[in-house]
């Protein structure tokens, strides 16, 4: 009953370990930062707990103390302190930030004092949890002396209890209960598995019978020794690999936390599954060891030829995707590397036949090894050589820990035996020869990078495997000249220099400045492509920008969208870089600012969640100055409806004052002051037209006029709380209230129409008391007349093709003949000011083709210069251009830059017959009605 019973209170030890494991480096994230090295000795910190915890397990006597009753003990103390760290972390953060602060800007330092710090945050838990194999291998082994099985047995249930844990505390309780109350189960769960040993105890421990000293065994052999070398590889090679699996598999996958849970799940049912086969090969003396230097050599042949044929393909959003995405590449590899932990332990114990000593110092040697592999790994092999390459250099570990366990004895005692480890070791040799490293992963990725390579004038131009990312730069040409830049990092589209990408990163400075035109200190979160930090450094009024980003990788790939030195905006030398997660950074500065904004990556995003809760917001408006403001991004195209509202509670439930703004189609802005003052006038609101920089950026985004700003306007305070009804804020504890599921924008998008509606959002600017208070009379009045064309630059910017000419033009006539407007009219017949610079550079440079003519006699449309788009049409035709909507805008050109009989006699010409039989049908009746309308 006892032998049943322990690995069953095993499996659910496992389950709540995982669940605290994750409970506490989120929690650490809060506390220390996110960053790649704060995470990073959170982690080394845990696995030095665990380390210790093993040690001290080795140094116990079998038969000296009550196994069952110990171990009891131990998970009663996971149970308290585990809460203990989960409720008491976020509470230490400004503790440890000020302690950190002084030193922030030595890294070694500061990461000194995060290790430290960590380590003595997680060391009751973590060593108690390190201490519980061995102290559980005593226990079962007192009832049945087959180590192996043993040790195989607990193992393996403990590490699927885990899979339980990953896979229930983020798809299921979190969202349920929230951390604290997740992390309420887990501490009930260990408790009551205290309380199981402690009553077996009880009931079927007998007291103690320590060993006599003259009956110990002496220190360690050469073999054994070498053992512990071969574990602490295994699980240095194991720890490193998982580091480069999740940096390979994230290009396939929607990197959510849901998406890691599943990752991590699947290489836990491996290793669990394989410590489970481990143990019952190990029943039969001496095959775990005849078995063990081929099961080595064959786990780095199965490492590097999966990973080598992997099917790649496009990205995948759903939780059986990516498992089906997962599972082949790791599934394999971690389940040899369970099977060779348990022949290890098999083999040790001949060495060291005291069973909690050979447990103890068989997983102390494993855990120092995990907690090497994936600092080694993520700040060494992979920024400096790649996924490739570290695949293919952890593959050939094994062949090194087979190399050592028969140099330790585990070897089979049948020539062919040896034979067949001898072939196993020369494939695996040839195979790492052969394997092509390098160009490995550029292959695999094309189906990743194609959809970004749409319309043939886009190309890859630049990879890097960073620290903290794979990232790639696609470039958008348009007449031998690039106009546009996307980044890509692990496969998700970050950032972007499109027209659509411009408009709102911009608008985050400048629809601020416009309410502040007297701020002279800003702080960006988060860098992207640098369009936002490229606002700053043009608004001349600031005196001193701080930009903050967790990549240092992000910032240097940077020269790729700005070449010229002197146009890059991190050379300006009002800017102050920190690498450093955002949140951190905030918690750790002395600094205030007048304008805070930020673009961190989609909060669906691992690890992102906590930039956008109330407690973050909260400490946004406490770095402003008196008077200051913060302009946030909601992208709302990646989230549901009800993702954006808790987003939304949880800004206004924090800044009194907020606001909506629809910056490009689903890409909102959430705005928030410290108690800005009343309206300036119509000159300090309209400043940064008067500048010539900044007045030819707004014109390239399309906000022409300081009236435009107004009219982005979607809802005032009062209105978000009727907008965002029923929904509760995103906070730290509930983190879940943003779901983890990729949104549908295709088939969820008509659920955001009235949100955008226009005449709703007229209504709500002219009512909302805080636009009363702080937008200037005169400009407020003018702003009432570009609510409509909005709600068409919104359309425009969503949308993936321009629509035809029969549909684009009579609209694009009417803001021709009513408004001002002139990157709306260009943006609706298919051009932008990028395309335009873009042509104009290659007809001054000799390169006339008719596609770049044709978009100049756009560029002249929108101008109202109607004869000079009629000549650029004609050198259009002359030079080879054809097609219906080169005929029509010739002809509409020319019918725009005639006087009303000019108009009559052209469209009399244009019904006869013949020439109606050139023109599109839709054309003639147009200009009727157009002339008729003049």
């Amino acid at each position: 009953m006892v032998s049943t019973l322990l690995p069953a209170i095993f499996f659910l030890s496992g389950c709540a370990a995982l669940l605290f494991e994750n409970l506490w480096f989120y929690q650490a994230g809060i506390t220390f930062g996110n960053s790649v090295w704060a995470s990073s000795l959170v982690l080394a910190g845990f696995m030095g707990g665990l380390a210790l915890g093993n040690a001290l397990a080795a140094r116990l006597e079998p038969g000296a103390f009550r196994a069952i009753r110990t171990y009891g003990l131990i998970e009663a103390a996971i149970g308290v302190f585990g809460f203990g760290l989960v409720v008491g972390l976020p509470a230490l953060t400004s503790l440890f930030a000020g302690m950190i602060q002084p030193v922030l800007d030595s890294v070694w330092a500061a990461n000194s004092l995060r290790l430290g710090f960590a380590f003595l945050l997680l060391l009751v838990p973590s060593t108690a949890m390190g201490a519980t194999l061995p102290v559980m291998v005593s226990a079962l082994y007192q009832r049945d002396p087959r180590f192996g099985s043993v040790l195989g047995r607990l193992y393996g249930w403990n590490t699927l209890g885990a899979v339980v844990g990953a896979l229930a505390g983020d798809l299921f309780l979190i969202e349920a209960v929230g951390v604290r109350g997740t992390g309420l189960v887990a501490a009930g769960i260990s408790l009551s598995v205290a309380a199981a040993a402690l009553v077996m105890s009880k009931r079927f421990e007998t007291p103690p019978t320590p060993t006599e000293a003259e009956d110990k065994p002496a220190k360690l052999s050469r073999n054994g020794r070498i053992l512990l070398v071969a574990a602490g590889l295994a699980g240095f090679s194991l720890l490193g690999l998982e580091v480069a699996w999740f940096r390979f598999l994230l290009h396939f996958l929607f990197g959510s936390s849901e998406a890691f849970a599943v990752l991590l799940a699947t290489v836990l049912a491996g290793i669990g599954m394989g410590g489970l086969a481990g143990g019952y090969l190990a029943t039969k003396e001496g095959r775990a060891e005849a078995l063990l230097a081929g099961t080595a050599v064959l786990t780095g042949i199965v490492c590097l030829g999966l990973y080598w044929l992997y099917p790649a393909g496009p990205p995948v959003s759903t939780l059986g995707g990516t498992f089906k995405r997962a599972a082949p590449l790791m599934f394999p590899v971690a389940f040899l590397s369970g099977v060779l932990f348990t022949m290890l332990g098999e083999a040790l114990k001949r060495e060291e036949p005291r069973e909690t000593r050979a447990a103890g110092l068989l997983t102390l040697a494993n855990t120092t090894g995990a907690m090497l592999g994936p600092l080694v790994v993520g700040f060494g092999l992979l920024p400096s050589f790649g996924v490739d390459r570290c695949v293919q250099a952890l593959s050939v570990v094994y062949l090194l820990i087979g190399g050592l366990s028969w140099l330790a004895g585990a070897r089979p005692r049948a020539k062919s035996g040896a034979v067949s480890i001898g072939v196993a070791a020369a494939s695996l040799v040839l195979i790492a020869i052969l394997f092509p490293a390098g160009s490995n992963l550029e292959s695999q990725l094309e189906p990743v990078v194609a959809p970004f390579l749409t319309g043939g004038n886009a190309k890859q131009v630049a990879m890097r495997e960073g620290l903290t990312e794979t990232i790639i730069y696609i470039e958008e040409d348009a007449f031998e000249e690039p106009i546009a830049h996307r980044m890509v990092t692990n496969g998700y589209s970050m950032s972007g220099t499109s027209i659509r990408g411009l408009r709102y990163m911009k608008l985050f400075v400048y629809l601020p400045m416009a309410l502040h035109p007297d701020a002279k200190t800003a702080l960006l979160i988060s860098y992207g492509v640098g369009s936002t930090a490229k606002a700053l450094t043009n608004t001349s009024g600031l005196q001193s920008i701080d930009v903050v980003d967790t990549s240092r990788d992000v910032l240097e790939m940077n020269h790729i969208v700005y070449p010229n030195e002197s146009e890059h905006p991190l050379n300006d030398p009002r800017i102050e870089v920190h690498v450093e997660d955002g949140r951190y950074f905030l918690e750790t500065t002395t600094k205030h600012f007048d304008l805070i904004t930020g673009e961190p990556p989609p909060p669906k995003m691992a690890g992102i969640v906590t930039l956008y809760t109330q407690e973050y917001f909260a400490l946004v408006r406490d770095r402003l100055n008196e008077g200051g403001i913060a302009s946030y991004w909601l992208p709302a195209h990646v989230l549901a409806p009800d993702d954006s509202k808790s987003v939304i509670r949880a800004f206004c439930a924090v800044f009194e004052d907020c606001t909506l703004w629809s910056a490009a189609g689903l890409e909102w802005i959430l705005l928030g002051t410290r108690d800005a003052p009343g309206p300036g006038n119509a000159a300090r609101f309209s400043r940064q037209w008067s500048d010539a920089v900044v007045r030819e950026d707004l014109k390239t985004i399309g906000v022409e006029r300081p009236e435009q700003l107004g009219a982005m306007f979607m809802a005032g305070p009062e209105d978000l709380k009727v907008m965002s009804a029923g929904a509760a804020p995103l906070t730290d504890d509930r983190p879940k209230r943003l779901s983890d599921r990729r949104f549908d924008l295709e088939a969820g998008v008509q659920e955001y129409v009235p949100w955008l509606d226009a005449s709703a959002s007229r209504a709500r600017f002219a009512n909302d008391p805080w636009i009363a208070k702080v937008w200037p009379p005169d400009v407020r009045s003018a702003t009432n007349a570009y609510f409509a064309p909005q709600l068409e630059i919104n359309r425009v910017l969503v949308e993936t093709q321009v629509r035809p000419l029969e549909e684009s033009l009579p609209k694009v006539h009417g803001l021709l003949t009513t408004t001002s407007a002139r990157a709306l009219p260009l943006w609706m017949l298919g051009s932008n000011a990028l395309r335009q610079r873009a042509a104009e550079t290659a007809i001054s440079e000799g390169r006339e083709t008719a596609a770049a003519y044709y978009e100049l006699g756009l560029g002249a449309l929108s101008n109202r210069t109607y004869g000079r788009a009629s000549d650029f049409f004609r050198k259009s035709a002359q030079v080879g251009g054809t097609g219906p909507a080169l005929v029509s805008l010739s002809v509409y050109a020319a019918f725009m830059a005639s006087d009303d009989g000019r108009r009559q006699e052209l469209i009399y010409a244009l019904s006869t017959p013949e020439q109606s039989a050139k023109l599109d049908p839709w054309l003639v009746p147009f200009l009727r009605n157009a002339a008729k309308a003049n």
